[in-house]
């Protein structure tokens, strides 16, 4: 290989690692229902996809097996995907989360179904929109903060997060529908983490859309620093869910970013000088 094909391979090879820095989605995979939460039926389909049908009470589908760094200022993680709904109107409750799971084993995965694993004192946050079927209440932002020993997906040892000014909400309500739902949390400082979710109606004759900003100052904002697990919650008047696309998008931090850039060109630079 002569000095130009050298630099030519080097440059390729550089900016290829710069462009996996800016991380593309993860569809996720390895779906179950959770220890205590099990009073449905989970199938796995493609990555990113599973459907539970007849749940009888709440029902938890959780993946893990995966982690993401929380730790640079800047950097963010995005939790986003669909899901259908087909049931007849009612309290219909949905929770969707981005979780750590705080040092507990993550249990064995068999036939749709977590066993010895402990749902409880993880860390992360859980936005939880207005009833579905008719838009009563008021959406609600959890965080848990390692404590009190409840269910991942339960309001119990959980906190609202400092700064939270509410929601914005539109639409009636639909008992059946597709939504998009996304939840994106931003470490902003090292005590600081930026939090902002949506779940929007895509068809149906609701126009369902709920969502809100948040900054949380306190609880668990700088007691993570890195997420390995994503939950959900149906409720048994949900009836059959479809998740589809359910994937998790790291974004490094700009500057980060800017940084290994010049670090590239940089290198470049020298390697060139050393061949010329």
């Amino acid at each position: 290989m002569n000095k130009k094909q050298l630099l030519t391979t080097g440059l390729a090879a550089g900016m290829a690692g710069l462009l996996a820095v800016n991380a593309s989605a993860d569809l996720i995979s390895g779906w179950g229902l959770d220890t205590g939460q099990q009073n449905a039926t989970l199938t796995e389909g493609v990555p990113g996809s599973f459907s539970v049908t007849t749940p009888t009470g709440n029902a938890g589908p959780r993946a893990s097996g995966f982690s993401y760094d929380f730790s640079t200022v800047g950097v963010s993680l995005d939790l986003s995907g669909t899901v259908a709904l087909a049931n007849a109107p009612g309290n219909i409750q949905f929770r969707f989360g981005l979780f750590n799971l705080n040092g507990n084993s993550p249990g064995t995965l068999s036939g749709g179904l977590w066993s010895g694993a402990s749902t409880g004192n993880w860390l992360g946050y859980l936005a939880s929109p207005r009833n579905v079927a008719d838009a009563s209440g008021a959406a609600v932002l959890w965080g848990r903060n390692g404590t009190g020993g409840n269910a991942w997906l339960s309001s119990g040892a959980t906190y609202s997060p400092t700064g939270n000014p509410g929601e914005t909400f539109s639409g009636t309500g639909v008992g059946n529908g597709t939504f998009n739902f996304d939840l994106t949390l931003t470490r902003l400082a090292a005590d600081q983490v930026g939090i902002s979710w949506s779940f929007i109606e895509t068809d149906g004759t609701g126009h369902f859309s709920d969502g809100g900003s948040y900054i949380d100052t306190a609880g668990l904002s700088s007691g993570v620093a890195s997420f390995n697990a994503v939950g959900f919650l149906l409720n048994a008047n949900t009836g059959a869910a479809q998740f589809s696309n359910v994937q998790i998008t790291p974004i490094p931090e700009p500057a980060t970013c800017s940084l290994i850039g010049l670090g590239l060109l940089s290198s470049i630079l020298a390697l060139r000088r050393r061949l010329s």
